[in-house]
């Protein structure tokens, strides 16, 4: 170390620790480097450079697209196709969709601008994020295959042909064990109509739906 900087250091200690990060600097990854050599297209690069360079702590973008495309002497179209792809390849990401124009950061994962515990805290914040995501994506899905089922059970039992209670002995509606064999009915306007007795509770329910269909039976309004 030299005699200047051994003094420069020093007379920082007496006031106090430096603080490194409040002086522009910003933390990236060797993997976002990598990232921005391999840019299929050199506006991505100056767009993503730019974006490095107009963030605040935390790794808010200062700069809307218009500033940035007025800055870069680009067009505002230009600038927001290299937003998609940067959000694509998961650089850039959408910190509040209520607000209008949508508001944006650096991911913290390729870079950071700030102090190294709130960089801490902001991964954090990242995984816990992402769990919930993932436990309401599971959630939702559940509720879709309970949808599903459900669907499936009354395509199976249509309205004209609904499973009987479980305290019927025979499993199907309309129909009653009878000396046996099996007793079709059907009641209407307060009337029960026997349609005789059959061998199978199969086909007595099928004379029970072949009567329903014939009356047209519904059920009365209120």
């Amino acid at each position: 170390m030299t005699q200047d900087a051994d003094k420069y250091r020093k007379s920082k200690e007496k006031k106090g620790k430096p603080n490194i990060y409040s002086e522009g600097w910003l933390t990236i990854t060797q993997k976002l480097c990598m990232m921005i050599v391999e840019f299929r297209y050199v506006v991505d690069i100056r767009v993503a450079l730019a974006l490095c360079g107009h963030t605040d702590y935390h790794n808010g973008i200062l700069l809307s697209q218009g500033d940035l495309a007025d800055e870069l002497h680009i067009s505002r179209a230009t600038v927001n196709r290299s937003y998609r792809r940067l959000r694509d390849l998961d650089i850039i990401e959408r910190i509040s969709r209520a607000a209008e124009p949508a508001a944006y950061r650096i991911n913290p994962d390729y870079a950071w601008r700030g102090s190294g515990h709130a960089h801490q805290v902001a991964l954090w914040q990242k995984e816990v994020d992402k769990a919930r995501a993932i436990k309401a994506a599971r959630e939702a899905d559940n509720v879709a295959k309970l949808r599903v089922a459900r669907m499936r059970f009354i395509a199976a039992h249509p309205a004209n042909d609904k499973p009987a209670k479980r305290s019927a002995k025979s499993g199907y509606r309309g129909v009653t064990a009878h000396n046996g064999r099996w007793l079709a009915q059907i009641q209407v306007q307060c009337q029960r109509i026997n349609l005789g007795t059959h061998d199978t509770p199969q086909l007595a329910h099928a004379a029970y739906l072949k009567a329903k269909k014939e009356l047209s039976i519904h059920k009365p309004k209120g």
